[in-house]
């Protein structure tokens, strides 16, 4: 019996390990394929689309180096830009632009709270 409940115990926690691994790649899959999204805007001829595609890919890069600092990073890229059709990059520049816009906008508040706190203030 207690054989029983040790070998369950192992496999549910296998299964947990193995449900977190795929949910941290399904996360780094989403932020390389917002990278890729960024580097095509890098290369647009519009300056501000240009800055755009920059800062996004800098913002990608650090949640990937945060979550994965030895990730492959190239071998990544080149693998989401191979599977990426042109609908689906337009879909995840949707779905990528929405979520820094969300995080802009609680770093906007987050300041705004603190400038009005006097927390901005030069010592």
């Amino acid at each position: 019996m207690i054989r029983s409940i040790a070998l369950s115990a192992a496999v549910f926690a296998t299964s947990l390990a193995a449900t977190g691994a795929q949910a941290a790649d399904t996360d780094i899959t989403s932020d390389v394929r917002c990278m890729v999204v960024a580097a095509a805007m890098a290369q647009n001829t519009d300056p501000k689309v240009q800055n755009a595609g920059l800062m996004a890919g800098l913002y990608y890069l650090g949640k990937l180096d945060g979550r994965e600092p030895n990730l492959d990073l190239e071998a990544r890229l080149k693998q989401e830009l191979a599977q990426m059709k042109p609908a689906e990059m337009v879909a995840e520049a949707q779905r990528c632009g929405a979520q820094l816009t969300a995080r802009g906008k609680m770093v906007t508040e987050i300041g705004a709270r603190l400038q009005a706190q006097g927390a901005g203030k030069a010592p």
